[in-house]
């Protein structure tokens, strides 16, 4: 190698104020694991910066942020390469590691924009004592609002802010993000309204102007690898190389311990007690668990360690396969590009293809796994009691109007009403029920008086008008009444809010109709009489089906042929708000329902529905034409109503929890289908 070749680090001439730092310099490139080209450039870079500092009489101390920006700014002129601050990253980190530069810090906010929201940071650090993700979590998300509400040259002046500007942003936003960016994005607006309310910036509350967000806990069921995916990404690990060790050795930890991805990069030497066979993993909020550590998870570590893991003096477990050899980041799990791909979007959760019907062939070809229904977040978010009815409140309270009227005419209470439901819409709740009753009560109100204004009378009379209706539904009516008006009082002064406790009323439940093991026979007999055979078997099936899992109506319509795994004898049942959960069957029932499919196949070849129960049509069943048909059965095997609370329903099946097993799958013997 000639004394200056480009790929010589000795061959580098330094003047300035890191020529003493030569030797220095050299060995942390080395100790980082650049190699000796990588090393050259890294040196290359710092002496362009020392001859820079000396043209412009400065020195180490003076690498501030601004200094850094203008060698930067001077390098983009010459160069076209390194010429960021993550290119610099080795060598500042260096200099402020061992005190010859100052650490780096936030610039200072330049624009009014970035005025407030470092004072809305401030205020969550301090005031509400969030950790400082958290505090940049809440930051972006809210930035958007902020840029929206404030000019770029404007200085933040939001006296004039109202619930209408809120709202514009909410629907203009929310329905393009998935549920938890519109959860995360209107509970950091919420506090952010807050934080402007505490500190002065707004003359009112904007904190009502915000619906909470529709969310259920355990409302999706994670979609597992199976042992077949995962030995499959195992065995796409190349064991020869020192990454594919490490890849295999990461997959091994996130599969065998569950592990996030931000608690297996943050996994040091250091954790590792190999005498007892423990690790102690940090995970959220700074708690430590021990975890056992198994046999086959410390021989993945300690062949990664000997054979696979770089020479360098980070105490991290997995360090990058390039220099700097450093700890991995967490995203570099999440987003692996390497041959094999250890996680999914979520690192510890990666997402299969959906099988179309797994572990039986003969089914594989029927259908189209499809009609899949969103799963809902299942994280868990923080209640907002201004929010819901638990709470006794004055009896027609007129509040202060968040919104001037002289930015905000109200065009009709039909207008506020369809504003409201678009709104809570985009938050992620489907209302329909809340649509029916509003849009009756807007024809009521207008009807009436032609008054444009939500009143404690007028909400009371709209809900007491059915005369024979009862308490209960009373009660539902001016339930959503009182949301509503909640959300209007933001925008119009005038607008009452009805107390809780206007129309109390207890919940009440049908009594359930517990059919006896002849009542079902003869149904399942008169099923079995309809026209065509297809519509027979259809319904000898749901009927079957319903009294031997005890599923209700609703979850045995939304059944797909994908929702059945004949290999693992479980169904995977869609319920109320999304909710999914697996259902282990009976041997007889996972068997009779590969049956009704074979003669589906046979009846209606030509059906390409990827539901697992079909009409004659061969389309999904309606709610509405299966109870019909199950009325009709009812009435002709003779089932009588026991009392006025008490009356053959098909959703009563799911009460036959007083029937062994046993008992529910011989049903199925019945079943010729």
């Amino acid at each position: 190698m000639y004394p200056h070749s480009i790929h010589n680090p000795d061959g580098v001439r330094f003047v300035g104020p890191l020529r003493p730092l030569v030797l220095e310099l050299r060995a942390e490139f080395a100790r980082l694991g650049y190699a000796t080209s990588s090393a050259t450039v890294q040196l290359q870079l710092a002496a362009h910066l020392s001859r820079w500092l000396q043209a412009e009489g400065l020195g180490t101390q003076d690498l501030t942020g601004p200094v850094i920006e203008g060698f930067l700014a001077a390098r983009r002129r010459d160069y076209s390469n390194l010429f960021s601050v993550r290119a610099l990253a080795p060598l500042l980190g260096y200099l402020r590691r061992t005190g010859l530069a100052p650490e780096s810090v936030l610039p200072e906010p330049s624009s009014g924009r970035d005025r407030l929201l470092a004072g809305f940071g401030d205020y969550l650090g301090v005031e509400r004592g969030l950790t400082a993700p958290v505090v940049r979590a809440y930051t972006h998300w809210v930035r958007p609002f902020v840029e929206q509400v404030v000019g770029v040259e404007q200085e933040p002046d939001l006296g004039a802010l109202g619930a209408v500007d809120v709202q514009r942003f909410l629907v203009a936003t929310l329905p393009e993000l998935s549920r938890k960016s519109a959860q995360m994005t209107a509970c950091a607006l919420r506090s952010f309204l807050s934080f402007c309310y505490v500190e002065g910036i707004v003359k009112a509350s904007l904190t009502a102007a915000i619906p909470a967000v529709a969310h259920r806990r355990l409302a999706g069921l994670p979609q597992a690898l199976t042992a077949e995916q995962v030995d499959s990404l195992l065995d796409a690990c190349d064991r020869g190389t020192p990454t594919g060790r490490r890849d295999y050795t990461v997959i091994v930890c996130l599969h065998r311990l569950g592990l996030r991805c931000g608690e297996a990069t943050s996994l040091t030497l250091d954790d590792i007690d190999w005498k007892t066979g423990t690790l102690i993993v940090h995970g959220k909020g700074g708690r430590n668990d021990r975890l056992p550590l198994p046999v086959d998870v410390g021989q993945a570590l300690v062949d990664y360690l000997r054979h696979g893991r770089p020479d360098t003096s980070s105490r991290a477990v997995f360090v990058r396969a390039h220099a700097p050899f450093t700890a991995m980041a967490p995203s570099s799990l999440s987003w692996h590009r390497g041959p094999c791909r250890p996680a999914g979007r979520d690192g510890h959760r990666a997402r299969p293809p959906t099988a179309a019907y797994r572990g039986d062939p003969r089914v594989e070809r029927r259908g189209k796994p499809g009609r899949g229904r969103p799963a809902a977040s299942a994280c868990r978010h923080r209640d907002h009691d201004d929010l819901r009815q638990g709470r006794p409140e004055p009896a027609g309270g007129v509040g202060p109007a968040v919104a001037h009227r002289r930015r905000y005419r109200v065009s009709g209470l039909e207008q506020m009403v369809a504003d409201y439901l678009q709104v809570r819409r985009s938050l992620g709740f489907k209302l329909d029920h809340a649509e029916y009753i509003l849009t009756r009560f807007v024809n009521h109100v207008q009807n009436g008086d032609g008054s444009q204004a939500v009143t404690v009378a007028h909400a009371l009379a709209f809900a007491t008008a059915p005369a024979g209706a009862s308490r209960r539904w009373q009660a539902l009516r001016l339930s959503a009444i009182r949301c509503f008006a909640r959300w209007a009082q933001t925008i119009d002064a005038t607008t009452e809010v009805p107390p809780t406790r206007l129309l109390p009323a207890r919940p009440t439940r049908t009594a359930p109709y517990i059919y006896s093991n002849a009542e079902i026979a003869a149904l399942l007999d008169a099923a079995g009489r309809l026209q065509p055979a297809i519509r027979a078997a259809t319904y000898r099936t749901l009927i079957a089906l319903m009294a031997a899992t005890g599923i209700r109506t609703g979850e045995a319509i939304g059944l797909d042929i994908a929702s059945l795994d004949c290999q693992a004898g479980t169904l995977t049942v869609t319920g109320k708000y999304g909710k999914t959960r697996k259902l282990p069957l009976h041997q007889t029932v996972a068997e009779a329902l590969v049956r009704y499919l074979d003669q589906r196949e046979q009846l209606l070849p030509a059906a390409d529905c990827p539901a697992l129960l079909i009409s004659a049509r061969g389309t999904r069943l309606r709610a509405s034409v299966v109870q019909q048909t199950f009325r009709q059965l009812s009435v002709e095997t003779g089932l009588r109503t026991r009392s006025g609370a008490c009356r053959p329903r098909l959703h009563d099946y799911a009460d036959l929890r007083v029937m062994p097993t046993s008992e529910r799958s011989s049903l199925w013997h019945r079943n010729p289908a």
